[in-house]
């Protein structure tokens, strides 16, 4: 049984997941298969759309839930050592890092040392450093397990109520239009901003070019994303720099564009 990445379903269910990450993989695939489909099973019992509440109020929280199936497969108890809760914490510390430190240090470099174009990829390897770190941290661990630490659990309460606020057909909409439209816009975003500090000043075919090469790159990671969840802890980061170089774009403002195309100098020089 296949169940999408971003469902209430899926959202326990990798959470199940990281509860048993110390089981020899072929039995924990197994047994989350017969999680995912008794879960589905479930939902379908549900009067309402299911959510994380109405499959913790029937199961229990998933490490509960998780307890209860190893104590009815004989498995042994979850160790108590460095274990998911744990690494989850650390990978999550070193996410949360790299995405912030990554625009900052681009941010100096444009506020600093605009003409060196190539120190843009050094600056960007040095962002991702502790993304790097942070999938060193999970060592084996699913990056599932991130969603059971109590720090995301708090923030995710008020984002889930956050979102509850909304209209449902609008939560659905943000849910299956807003991840494409990111990726599009993202991919154009850093394909012109790419392109754009190699050339400096570049004509608009060019940028368009650059632009619809980027969004094709953008969806493709996209996609791969959605099957290996590990590629999250590169593109999160880099997120950050696509909402950065949206920002420096707009902040150059109509002054920045030339009859030749965009100049970037005049982006700088507006700051």
């Amino acid at each position: 049984m296949t169940i999408e990445t971003t469902t209430p379903t899926a959202l326990y269910l990798s959470r199940v997941r990281t509860e048993l990450a110390d089981l020899p993989a072929p039995e924990l695939d197994e047994v989350i298969q017969e999680v995912a489909d008794h879960l589905t099973e479930l939902s379908n019992e549900f009067p309402t759309p299911p959510t994380l509440e109405l499959f913790e109020a029937r199961l229990g929280q998933p490490q509960q839930y998780a307890d209860h199936l190893r104590s009815a497969a004989g498995y042994p108890p979850r160790p108590d050592d460095y274990g998911p809760t744990s690494r989850g914490t650390a990978a999550l510390a070193w996410l949360v890092l790299s995405t912030m430190l990554t625009p900052l240090l681009l941010i100096t470099w444009f506020a600093l040392d605009f003409e060196s174009s190539k120190a843009v990829f050094g600056l960007l390897a040095a962002g991702l450093v502790p993304a790097a770190l942070s999938l060193f941290a999970l060592r084996g661990h699913a990056p599932s397990v991130v969603t059971s630490t109590p720090l995301w659990r708090r923030n995710e309460r008020r984002i889930r109520r956050l979102a509850e606020a909304l209209p449902s057909s609008l939560r659905r909409d943000l849910m299956e239009i807003g991840q494409p439209v990111w990726w599009v816009g993202r991919g154009i975003m850093a394909g012109i901003s790419l392109y754009g500090v190699l050339a400096r000043t570049t004509d608009a075919p060019a940028l368009l070019v650059a632009g619809v090469v980027g969004a094709l790159v953008s969806i493709a990671l996209g996609r791969l994303s959605q099957r290996n969840r590990y590629l999250l802890w590169l593109l999160i980061p880099l997120n950050s720099v696509a909402v950065l170089a949206v920002a420096i774009l707009l902040i150059g403002g109509a002054s920045a564009w030339a009859p030749d195309g965009y100049n970037f100098s005049g982006v700088h020089s507006n700051c």
